[in-house]
């Protein structure tokens, strides 16, 4: 499962509670949220909110492909360890610089608090990047150079292909061009 799985399938949309969701998130209240994140340049790139207001309080969590905000820090998805729900606050853990880091994150109450640590967790269990660089090269340490050969030059016509396309939808190239670029691309695999 990748980090995007996990956004789609455990992240709730819920906007009686304040958890919304791609496609379904209230574009005036996102860009509110926005402002307290000058480096995100785009509410695109917001895959799912958790926003709530008390009498005096309130707070907020946002989600993107790679990262978690909040009012008191901006951890990437893959730092994360655990969580765990106390009372209406989830403590999170994170690796920074190898070490475990924990933060507080404030929440409406005691169930919006153990439905983000579930959420959490599911993030944790995802595998990192570093695990499937390990398993990986395991794998090219038992294939000859002559796979590797192959499987690097597919690459590269896949990637090819994909600009060719790129520049197809950009209007740069006709299809007729990209029809024929593509297929003389794969004659060569």
């Amino acid at each position: 499962m990748t980090y995007e799985e996990v956004i789609k399938t455990m992240f709730p949309h819920n906007p009686e509670r304040g958890f919304y969701k791609k496609p379904n998130m209230p574009a005036t209240q996102l860009g509110r949220l926005l402002m307290d994140y000058p480096r995100l340049k785009s509410p695109a790139l917001v895959e799912a909110f958790y926003s709530w207001k008390g009498f005096f309080k309130g707070g907020h969590l946002l989600v993107t492909k790679e990262r978690l905000l909040f009012p008191d820090g901006d951890v990437r998805l893959e730092d994360v360890l655990s969580a765990q729900a106390q009372g209406d606050e989830v403590v999170l853990m994170v690796n920074q610089g190898g070490r475990s880091v924990s933060f507080v994150i404030k929440t409406a109450n005691e169930k919006d608090a153990k439905t983000l640590a579930s959420f959490f967790n599911a993030l944790a269990n995802v595998p990192k990047a570093e695990q499937i660089t390990q398993k990986v090269e395991a794998i090219a340490k038992d294939l000859n150079p002559h796979e590797i050969r192959w499987i690097k030059l597919k690459d590269a016509v896949l990637d090819a292909i994909e600009k060719l396309h790129l520049l197809y939808q950009a209007g740069k190239i006709s299809l007729t061009e990209w029809e024929i670029k593509r297929k003389e691309l794969l004659d060569r695999l």
